[in-house]
């Protein structure tokens, strides 16, 4: 049975994404590519669960190597405020698919050739892609929100003991490529989409582009809503492995915390 929590942001994206599968047809290649973002993110979001350990590893071993851990005491969230979430894997499947659009590979694909022979060709091309790339976005930041969703903290071996919540340095990176990378990357294909087709290119093609990420933190609202409903299994999947690499449930000092943020912020 769905949590009452979940009634308000089911009907968001089912909002968001029916009326525009209807509109370009449900059985059409369009009406599934709309629907598939959310599929895509869905299986993203579990590949992400798997990465997840690794992203713990790698912590514990460079930025964490001489650093005490332990785990807090942390309560799954009553209320659901994720909606916009996934706004920056969104930017980062973006980023990733503009990308890939003019790269030479792409391009002199044979299955892809037929797309360049008009503007609208290569807009179909970019949803296309842009659904697959949902998956790499979304493993990538959903591993990087399952490892300060543990509650793991951190405190230097030496100096003042202050505790700092662990993974959250992925976040910041993740967060910082998606929000830098993509401007530079939409100017670049901006230009190398005007340049190529010129006059025939509708305004509202390239407007579409810009507002893109916002309708796909919508679309792709369904795969947070399951990282949600999923957190006591997948911070009890996390712990279980926190503790194969030596991680404790509590340092034997007493300790100020100074990082009072809740994940995911």
């Amino acid at each position: 049975m769905i949590e009452l929590k979940y009634t308000r942001p089911l009907l968001v994206a089912i909002l968001a994404i029916v009326p525009m599968s209807i509109l370009f047809g449900v059985t059409s290649d369009a009406g599934w590519v709309i629907v598939s973002f959310s599929v895509y993110a869905i299986i993203g979001t579990l590949i992400g669960v798997v990465l997840a350990p690794i992203f713990l590893w790698v912590y514990k071993k460079s930025i964490g190597r001489n650093h005490l851990f332990a785990i807090e005491e942390q309560h799954a969230p009553e209320n659901f405020s994720s909606t916009f979430m996934g706004f920056f894997p969104a930017l980062m499947a973006t980023n990733f698919t503009l990308s890939l659009i003019f790269n030479p590979m792409i391009m002199n694909f044979p299955a892809f050739q037929e797309y360049y022979l008009q503007w609208s060709g290569i807009m179909f091309l970019f949803f296309n892609l842009g659904a697959y790339m949902q998956i790499p976005a979304f493993a990538l930041f959903s591993a990087a929100w399952i490892v300060p969703d543990s509650a793991i903290v951190t405190t230097p071996k030496s100096g003042p003991i202050e505790l700092q919540g662990v993974g959250r340095w992925y976040l910041s990176f993740l967060k910082g490529y998606a929000g830098i990378s993509v401007i530079f990357t939409l100017y670049q294909f901006t230009f190398d989409f005007l340049a190529m087709y010129g006059s025939e290119v509708h305004y509202s093609a390239v407007i579409f582009l810009f507002i893109l990420p916002f309708i796909l933190t919508l679309w792709v609202l369904p795969a947070i809503i399951l990282f949600d409903a999923t957190y006591r299994r997948r911070r009890s999947f996390i712990l279980n492995f926190s503790k194969k690499i030596g991680i404790k449930d509590e340092f034997e000092v007493q300790v100020i915390r100074t990082d009072t943020s809740t994940p995911n912020e």
